[in-house]
């Protein structure tokens, strides 16, 4: 459950799953994800976000869009419900955005403010559908609205994806612009246009998850794990990690594992 702070409180409130896309969509989609709760009391959830588009349908049957976001986000769940998500590529919402991904940083709006009417004909067959088939609906959808041809948007998300991928995880811009084969100022021009964030804000936020997810089941001392992840040392890891999820590394690892 990379992303979600401090989950053991969470799986008794909700259920979260990961959803591959078809192989002709995952050009620009990560992935899907579905969540579904039924509470008796609401419950807020602490997010880090992927900088990344989520396109996202909800039982009542609106349809939201959440840009990339530079901070943490929170939802809010109670009574029963679900939601099927979209969760794009770093670059790969840009051929339907109808300006530069920039434009959508920190920006939470209806969808049909970008698709039109067509957005919510689809929430509703979304909304009465079973969830095989609420899949095929938002797959078709997209599908019919994305280019055939290679976008700058996938060179940009092979990049971003390779470099975090990365042992230690490419952390350094000028690195990541040698990667591309272009200057670190063609790189955040690019990256305005087709990501959103800056180059330096993706590597970040892609690493400050893996530092989440990691402190959770330890496997190495804490300065080691400060070193494959590419931070400076411990001290720098303590610090993001108390900003980003609330608590120093040692804290949250026995927040996590406690047994009460």
């Amino acid at each position: 459950m990379r992303g979600i702070v401090r989950p053991s409180r969470a799986r008794d409130r909700f259920q979260l799953e990961r959803i591959e896309p078809a192989p002709g969509l995952s050009r620009f989609v990560d992935r899907f994800w579905r969540t579904r709760w039924e509470l008796d009391e609401p419950f807020v959830q602490t997010i880090v976000t992927f900088p990344v588009v989520n396109l996202v349908f909800q039982a009542d049957g609106s349809v939201t869009l959440s840009g990339p976001r530079t901070k943490n986000d929170e939802r809010h769940l109670e009574g029963s419900g679900w939601a099927l998500g979209v969760m794009f590529r770093p670059g790969g919402f840009r051929p339907l955005a109808a300006a530069a991904m920039s434009t959508l940083v920190d920006v939470r709006v209806p969808a049909d403010q970008l698709f039109g009417e067509a957005v919510g004909a689809l929430s509703e067959a979304i909304r009465v559908s079973n969830e095989a088939d609420q899949l095929e609906l938002a797959s078709t959808f997209l599908l019919e609205r994305l280019p055939v041809g290679a976008t700058m948007g996938e060179v940009l998300s092979d990049l971003v994806e390779s470099a975090v991928a990365h042992v230690p995880p490419v952390t350094r811009v000028a690195e990541l612009a040698a990667r591309g084969g272009v200057s670190v100022r063609t790189l955040q021009r690019l990256f305005a246009e087709h990501v959103g964030l800056g180059p330096k804000q993706v590597l970040d936020r892609y690493r400050v998850q893996a530092a989440g997810e990691l402190a959770r089941t330890p496997t190495e001392s804490w300065s080691a794990m400060a070193h494959r992840l590419g931070y400076a040392d411990q001290a720098h890891l303590t610090a993001d990690l108390s900003e980003t999820f609330g608590a120093p590394p040692a804290t949250y690892w026995r927040e996590e594992n406690r047994s009460d």
